[in-house]
């Protein structure tokens, strides 16, 4: 849970649906104010208990063997899983039969634990089809949580731009949109596409039509024009097609355009990348299947993680800086060499070593 801070801390805190989770072993790591409501326990009386000695039993309220629960076996396996019909013992000693659903947290790689959603349908008397439509729901939610903790972790391994981005394409597709497309501004005013991740084998072509763009036309309608102008992070789906036929005013939006309509593009989201302050560049992520189309809830997602992606890049640009500053002063270090004759002669920077307590202080030793 440490991966997932700030403003992914309120929504889990908000979240009207109950989240635990577990470490590999099984004990538990933090739940939020909705699992206590449910459980009838509070964190800190929950928080490092094993899970499943504590709440799990079978229907008639008996201990369930370890070997019987799936959410253990999904442990050992670190693989998602999915219940219905569990009984879980609340801290007045009631069962409450749940739904849940559970997917591994991971960082750089490694195994951390699961994160469990689940609801209590004690009673519950809805169809079938409408249980599956709800479980889907939390193993979207589950997925989203997930998603923005490995980008945190992923991003903040590297000081280059170009890897960063190289990264966070990989990461959204194709696990939150069909096609990603990221454009950064330049010191110029000018506009950069400089990322477009898709399907294997089909974001060759449009990254060769990379184009500097100045960034101009805040009338524009384009979702990216209104973007890097400092408005909202846009959602538009097939219905809002009527908005955005007029002609684009802009080369950019131009460009931008013709993208959407290249991958065929049914729904897509434009966000900022860093804060309404200082907006480093645009995020732009396409589905194309009509039948899957973003929401809200995925809007919020991007959002985040615009934010997030805008930090990295300006931590990347200022390294670079840096590193520009110090090599430019290491260059104007060497002194100029002499060219006898047919003679060249070459010099490097090297840093001196540190001077030892003894030399720097004046004092000598005697033998």
């Amino acid at each position: 849970m440490a991966a997932v801070s700030g403003f992914w801390r309120q929504v889990v805190e908000q979240l009207s649906t109950a989240l635990m989770v577990v470490d590999p072993a099984g004990r538990i790591l933090a739940v939020n104010p909705a699992a206590e409501r449910l459980l009838g326990r509070s964190a800190t009386t929950m928080r490092g208990k094993d899970a499943h000695e504590l709440l799990h039993r079978d229907p008639a309220g008996g201990a369930l063997l370890r070997e019987q629960c799936p959410l253990l076996r999904a442990l050992g396996e670190g693989s998602v899983a999915r219940g219905e019909g569990d009984s879980y013992r609340r801290g007045d000693g009631r069962l409450v039969t749940i739904s849940w659903s559970a997917s591994p947290l991971t960082v750089g790689g490694s195994f951390q634990g699961m994160a469990v959603l689940f609801t209590d349908i004690t009673g519950d008397r809805s169809t079938g089809r409408e249980r599956a439509a709800y479980t889907s729901a939390l193993e979207d939610l589950t997925e989203r949580l997930t998603l923005v903790a490995e980008i945190t972790d992923v991003l903040g391994q590297t000081l280059e731009t170009d890897e960063a981005l190289a990264r966070l394409g990989r990461l959204l597709v194709p696990r939150l949109a069909d096609w990603a497309a990221v454009d950064l501004r330049t010191g110029s005013g000018q506009v950069h596409r400089v990322a477009v991740t898709g399907p294997v084998g089909r974001d060759a072509g449009l990254e060769g039509g990379r184009e500097h763009l100045p960034e101009t036309g805040a009338a524009d309608r384009s979702p990216l024009v209104q973007v890097l102008n400092g408005g909202d992070p846009v959602l538009r789906n097939e219905r809002d097609a009527a908005d955005t036929a007029q002609p684009p005013v802009t080369p950019l939006a131009a460009v931008h355009n013709d993208f959407l309509r290249t991958v065929h593009a049914t729904s897509a989201i434009t966000v900022p990348l860093g804060s309404k302050r200082q907006i480093t560049g645009a995020l732009t992520l396409v589905r194309t299947d009509p039948a899957h189309p973003f929401d809200t809830e995925d809007l919020e997602v991007v959002s985040d993680i615009g934010r997030r992606v805008g930090l990295v890049i300006d931590n990347a640009r200022r390294f670079g800086r840096q590193r520009a500053v110090a090599e430019a002063m290491q260059h104007n270090l060497l002194a100029p060499l002499p060219q006898p004759g047919r003679l060249r002669l070459a010099a490097r920077y090297q840093p001196a070593r540190p001077v030892p307590r003894s030399a720097a202080t004046g004092t000598t030793r005697s033998s």
